[in-house]
């Protein structure tokens, strides 16, 4: 199941920072710390992530990680 998604143009040949920020009440998603979408969160204590792209050549995602913030 999607949770939310939005539209975002990206520039080519360019990197970018992307975070998820998720709190007891909501998910806020950055690009290059700025906040481009959030949501208020559903009654979700696990599950998976997924990163989606379309109508683009090439795309490469490096470190991604999921940690477990105090």
């Amino acid at each position: 199941k999607i949770l939310t998604d939005t539209k975002y143009r990206f520039q080519t040949n360019r990197w970018y920072n992307f975070e998820v920020r998720v709190s007891k009440t909501s998910f806020e998603y950055f690009f290059d710390n700025k906040l481009v979408l959030s949501h208020k969160k559903l009654n979700i204590s696990k599950g998976k992530i997924g990163l989606r792209v379309w109508n683009v050549g090439s795309v490469q995602f490096d470190d991604v990680k999921v940690i477990t913030v105090p």
